[in-house]
This record gives C-alpha cells, sequence and structure tokens, in this order.
C-alpha cells in the first residue's frame, strides 16, 4: 500500500532539494516496550524492546524556509544584544489582551444558550482580527517511516536514526548542505539531537556534522510540560479546603487529582483543568455582571429582547480581564494598600473583612516551607525557591511532612492583609489560558520482535495510518463508535452547576483581607522574569556564543584553512567581530589564529631581538624547538569511518605556501640559497 507513498515522498524530497527548498520535515519519537516471556527458558528471559518511529510532513509554504540564512543569521550574533527586559517589550501585550476578552466572552457564550448566535462572530474574531498568520484550511499529508532498533535517547543512536531517515526519504547528503532540516519531537528527541550537533561540530562536513539541522520541542510536548507546571503549581494540597485550589475544585466536582503532580496523565487532568478554569471564567462573570444566576439573567434578558452584541460583551469582557486576569490585579490581591489605591472598576469588590476560618483537617500547626513544586516539573527536582513577595512563620512547628512530590502546606506572614485565595485564581485564570507510536507500540507488542525487522519497518510503520483508517471504518459502518455522555451545553452540566455553587457560597472572585487557605501558587511569569535577570539570560547567550563559534560556511563545507591564509594575507590585529562580519572559519577563528601571528610578527620586528638570527635555523627533528600555537594552522580531517584524524599535517610544499602567504617568504629562499648551514657558524649573540 505504502511503497508508492514512499517513492512520491522520495520524488518530493529531491524535487524540493533542487529548489533548493525543504519540502518535508520529520517527527521523531522512540517506540519501546517490554517484552515479556511466559515460557521461560535457556536464553530466554524479559527484555526491553527499543527503536525510533519517525513520520514526516509536507511544509504548507517551503519557500519561507531559509536556504543558507542561518549560518549568516548565527554570525551576526543579534541575539547577543538580547536582554530580559527587550524580550518583555517583544511580547505582542495588545494581541494578548485581545485574546483574553474574546475567550472570556466564548466561555460566556458556550455557557448560556441565548447567546448561541454569537459563536459563529467569535470564531470569526478569532480567525481574522486576531489571527497572526492562519494557515488555509488543507489536509497536511503525512507519510510513516519505516522503523528502525536504533536507542533514540544516545548521541550516536539518535545519529544513526536519522541517517536511516534521510536515506528511506530520499535525501542525498551531497545536495542538502544548503537546505535546513527540520526535526521535531519530545524533550528526550530534541536534547539529544542538540547535544549529537555538539559533538560533531568540529566536522567541517555540514552534513555529517548536522549543522543544518533545526530542532525544536513537538508542540503537544510542550503543552503537556505546561499542563504539569500548571498542575503542581495549583491542584496544592490533597485536603486543601481552599476554593482556589484544584484539589478542592476536582473533589467538590468528583473528577479525579493526579496522583503525580509532576507527570499528569494529560487527557485527564487538561479536561478537568478545562472545567474548572471555565467555571472560574463564569464565577467572574457573574460578579461583574453583578446577577445571582447567569443562566437565569440571559434568560429575561431573551424574553425582553435585550441580549448584549459581541461588541458590549467584549468591553465587559475588559473589565473582568482587569480584575480577574492581569498581573496588575495580582498584586493588588496581594496587598490591602495596593487593593484600595486602584480604580474601582479594576479591582474585586470587596467581601468580608474578615479571613473565613480555615477548614485544615491538620490540626497541628503547618509546615513553615512554602510550596515549591511550582516551578517546571522534572524528575527529582528539588526547587528552594520561595513564593515571590511571601514570608513563611520562622518559629512555626512543623506537622508531619508529606510525601515527595506533594504539595506542602503554606503559612502567611503575621501581618499579611491581602488575599490568597483571590490571588490564586488569578493566577489560574491567567496561566491556564494561555499518536503514532502508541499504535504502533500495541501493534508489535501482539508479535514480538525488533524494530528493524522487515516486517514492522516495511508493512506495519509506513502503513499505520491505513491501519488506523481499517479500524475507523470498521467502527463507523458497524456503528460501534463511542457515544458520548457530555451535555449539549455546559449549563447543563453537575460538574459545572457543582463548582459555580462552591465558588458562589465560599466567595472566589471578592477580595477578603487576609484571607489565606494554606495554599500559595507561585508567580511563574514573575519567577522567570527574575531568574532571566539573575543569570539564566546571560548562560543562554554564552551557550548561544558557542554555537556561533562552531558555525561554518554552508556554501563551503569541505573550506581549508589554507585557504583562510590565502584571504587574510599578511598577519595583522583584526578588529572584534560586528552584525557585518562573514560567516566563514577565518571569521570564526581570527581571535585565535591572528592574535598568534600577531605576536610573532612584533617579535620579528623587535630590534635585537635574537628571533630573527635563530627563526631561520631551527632544528626541526627537537620538538623542544617548536613554537606553541592555537591550532588553527593546522588542517585537521575526522575520518568519518573510523572517527580519527585521519590528517592533521602539512604537506612540505602546503607548508612553503603558507609561509608564503603569511608573508614569511623571505625565510623560505634564504633556506633555499643556503640549506645547509653549518650549526657552528651561527652567531646566537646580540
Amino acid at each position: 500500500m505504502s511503497a508508492a507513498d514512499m517513492k512520491v515522498l522520495q520524488q518530493k524530497t529531491q524535487a524540493g532539494a533542487e529548489r533548493g527548498e525543504a519540502a518535508v520535515g520529520k517527527i521523531v519519537d522512540n517506540v519501546q516496550y517490554h517484552d515479556v516471556i511466559h515460557e521461560h527458558g535457556l536464553g530466554r528471559e524479559n527484555t526491553m524492546k527499543v527503536g525510533t518511529a519517525c513520520t514526516t510532513f509536507e511544509f504548507f509554504d517551503p519557500r519561507s524556509t531559509p536556504k543558507i540564512m542561518l549560518c549568516n543569521r548565527v554570525c551576526r550574533q543579534d541575539r547577543q544584544n538580547m536582554t530580559t527586559e527587550s524580550v518583555y517589550r517583544s511580547i505582542d501585550w495588545n494581541h494578548n489582551l485581545g485574546i483574553t476578552n474574546l475567550h472570556s466572552v466564548r466561555v460566556l457564550a458556550e455557557f448560556s444558550p441565548h447567546l448561541s448566535h454569537l459563536r459563529t462572530a467569535i470564531s470569526a474574531r478569532f480567525r481574522t482580527t486576531y489571527a497572526k498568520y492562519r494557515i488555509p484550511v488543507h489536509k497536511t499529508i503525512l507519510q510513516p517511516l519505516g522503523t528502525n532498533s536504533e536507542l533514540e535517547t544516545t548521541t550516536q543512536g539518535t545519529q544513526q536514526a536519522l541517517k536511516d531517515f534521510d536515506k528511506q526519504m530520499g535525501i542525498e547528503p551531497e545536495k542538502s548542505d544548503n537546505i535546513l532540516q527540520w526535526v521535531r519531537g519530545d524533550g528526550a528527541s530534541h536534547a539529544t539531537t542538540l547535544g549529537l550537533k555538539k559533538y560533531l561540530s568540529t566536522s567541517l562536513n555540514i552534513y555529517d556534522s548536522c549543522r543544518n539541522i533545526i530542532s525544536t520541542p513537538e508542540t503537544w510536548h510542550t503543552k503537556a510540560t505546561d499542563l504539569n507546571a500548571c498542575g503542581s503549581n495549583h491542584y496544592g494540597p490533597a485536603a486543601s479546603k481552599d476554593p482556589s485550589s484544584l484539589s478542592r475544585s476536582s473533589n467538590a466536582a468528583n473528577m479525579k487529582r493526579p496522583t503525580n503532580l509532576k507527570k499528569c496523565d494529560f487527557y485527564p487532568t487538561s479536561r478537568s483543568m478545562t472545567l474548572i478554569w471555565e467555571a472560574q471564567v463564569l464565577d467572574c462573570w457573574r460578579v461583574v455582571l453583578g446577577v445571582e444566576d447567569l443562566y437565569e439573567h440571559f434568560e429575561r434578558l431573551a424574553e425582553t429582547n435585550s441580549l448584549p452584541t459581541l461588541d458590549e460583551l467584549l468591553v465587559q469582557a475588559s473589565i473582568l480581564r482587569r480584575r480577574y486576569a492581569s498581573q496588575t490585579a495580582y498584586n493588588e490581591s496581594l496587598s490591602s494598600s495596593e487593593y484600595e489605591a486602584a480604580k474601582a472598576e479594576d479591582r474585586a469588590p470587596r467581601g468580608s473583612t474578615l479571613a473565613p476560618p480555615s477548614s485544615n483537617p491538620d490540626p497541628s500547626p503547618p509546615s513553615p516551607e512554602p510550596e515549591v513544586d511550582a516551578d517546571m516539573p522534572a524528575d527529582g527536582e528539588e526547587d528552594s525557591h520561595p513564593a515571590p513577595e511571601v514570608q513563611t512563620e520562622v518559629d512555626a512547628q512543623a506537622s508531619p511532612l508529606p510525601s515527595k512530590n506533594e504539595p506542602k502546606t503554606f503559612v502567611e506572614e503575621a501581618d499579611f492583609d491581602g488575599d490568597r485565595v483571590l490571588s490564586n485564581s488569578i493566577l489560574f485564570i491567567i496561566e491556564f489560558g494561555f499518536l503514532f507510536s502508541l499504535w504502533l507500540t500495541g501493534m508489535i507488542k501482539r508479535k514480538g520482535g525488533e524494530s528493524d525487522e522487515p516486517f514492522y519497518r516495511n508493512t506495519i510503520a509506513p502503513n499505520i495510518l491505513h491501519f488506523i483508517k481499517i479500524k475507523e471504518d470498521m467502527e463507523s459502518a458497524f456503528d460501534l463508535t463511542r457515544r458520548s455522555k457530555s451535555h449539549t451545553s455546559p449549563h447543563m452540566r453537575d460538574e459545572t452547576r457543582m463548582l459555580l455553587k462552591l465558588y458562589k457560597e465560599d466567595p472566589l472572585q471578592s477580595f477578603h483581607g487576609g484571607r489565606s487557605m494554606g495554599h500559595a501558587a507561585v508567580n511563574r511569569f514573575e519567577r522567570g522574569y527574575e531568574e532571566l535577570q539573575g543569570g539564566k539570560m546571560g548562560d543562554y547567550l554564552e551557550r548561544s556564543e558557542s554555537t556561533y563559534n562552531n558555525a561554518t560556511q554552508p556554501s563551503q563545507p569541505e573550506l581549508r584553512m589554507e585557504e583562510e591564509h590565502s584571504r587574510t594575507g599578511s598577519p595583522s590585529s583584526s578588529p572584534p567581530l560586528s552584525s557585518s562580519s562573514s560567516c566563514s572559519p577565518s571569521a570564526l577563528s581570527s581571535n585565535s589564529s591572528e592574535s598568534s601571528s600577531s605576536s610573532s610578527s612584533s617579535e620579528s620586528e623587535g630590534d635585537g631581538n635574537p628571533h630573527n638570527s635563530y627563526a631561520d635555523n631551527i632544528d626541526e627533528n627537537d620538538p623542544s624547538n617548536e613554537e606553541l600555537n592555537s591550532g588553527s594552522e593546522l588542517t585537521v580531517t575526522v575520518d568519518n569511518e573510523t572517527g580519527g584524524m585521519s590528517r592533521d599535517w602539512y604537506e612540505e610544499e602546503e607548508f612553503e605556501e603558507v609561509l608564503r602567504n603569511s608573508g614569511d617568504d623571505d625565510e623560505i629562499s634564504e633556506e633555499e640559497e643556503d640549506p645547509e648551514v653549518p650549526q657552528d657558524d651561527i652567531d646566537y649573540e646580540d
């Protein structure tokens, strides 16, 4: 079935290479399963079967992919001028605010059936007014490739796997130097690809060094990572009574709470968090509109034919955003003085001046440590960064610590007069506002074998889409598809009604001075800004500088260092690299080679320097007479077969040519005139 499709893929790839375009991209992922042996015997043991799978996709507009601009942009080093503040200013805040307002109206229109007529207009706004670059509706052409048994988490395995996939795609190494290849994958794939480029940076060949590869994390992986970070930040203790904690909302709606907040199950967690987020937005609408029940409110407006228009709702949504979905609102909720200084329309209404009693089931004083699991999650990561702008009671007696991945109960400072519950809700509204491998693994497990066996490589893997379609066709033909249990409108869902009741009875969206119930979410935006300012930005720019030092001119992949000397002429000190510096090995190594040349030149021009008379009569067999240099005068070529240096010295003619180009041809001529000078006739004194 897929042999013809593979041939078409190869033709498209080669045709794009002839035009200088990258027509096809790659999505790489590992496939693995534990092969359990049920009948044991000699040589039969449980093993872990590993492999690597790849799915290709056609670019919508390959002409937008630059060909040889990558190295030129790297050499310009514009990134070195980047600061934390410049990154902050680069964010399109007007677009962000407009999208937030429109999402708030979308939630309201989907909740109330009386506003269903606005859904089409809301969708049109997303597709037109707030669309950055909207690709026309089309079906993305995918083609899975044959699997192999390479271990993708190792550098060598990634290298061999990528070469195998390139061969299947019809990529010719000699024609791919000036074409960028886009490789996408999960975090492990991305990290291993970057490590591969780092280890191979000494190779002059562009294809072998993977210098023309751009690696990025796959979209679904970034979503899952952000979901884990958001979950570990906002779920709070499992038995929390804080209405702003997702644990309290999950318990109220009888939804599963993730057992490991570092690795949440994506689909159940995303569905429950989406439901909670929409319920909190609806509760914000209830407070902004000043009504007791949203459904009854719009029902009365529909009876009198006075429903608001989309533009009128967007005006109200901007008020909602300023109160409950902005960094300013978060800061105001943490201080009673800042809350009082804010405009009345830009702050949440004031509730009871006394904080409601805490319903903490643990009668002993809570732990003085803040909740620190809110940063980007990772196994074994221990975050010691305190919550921003909050201090803990040092003298409090600690209760038994929770489990490793369980958030800790938070205790406010004695003079805290803000509303921690409201600030948690604001952060959640801000943060949360922003599958072939599984099938393949399941099919391999039914037989047992390696991923590079012909049956999997040539039959199952390339035709995986056809097998999926057969299953869907069978379900559709015999009416076996799973029926959805969701209602047609959110206002009829018991979970939504239960959450709205919870937020109304335990007022979540109003300011209560001094309210804190043991859960404190971390402002990840503020923490990220502070960490960039504190050194993360400098580390990133330093790594970028190392990438710049490893860059090579794409149009001359086998450029030799003696050609560099022929272009530079006589040695002289060179100015610092500027944005107009060309991307060539001479520019990249000018600091090292020219500095050594400059030092030798200054010594030769000095009066009374014994180096002039001694340099012409060096004993070449004595290693102690060799001058130290930076290594830029050597030609180093790495053998692709053995991995060793196949050539690391100059031939005699080449060395003489280097000396002539560097201005030392007089020394050569003197040696040629009198090649055999008796050592006794040399005067080493001034």
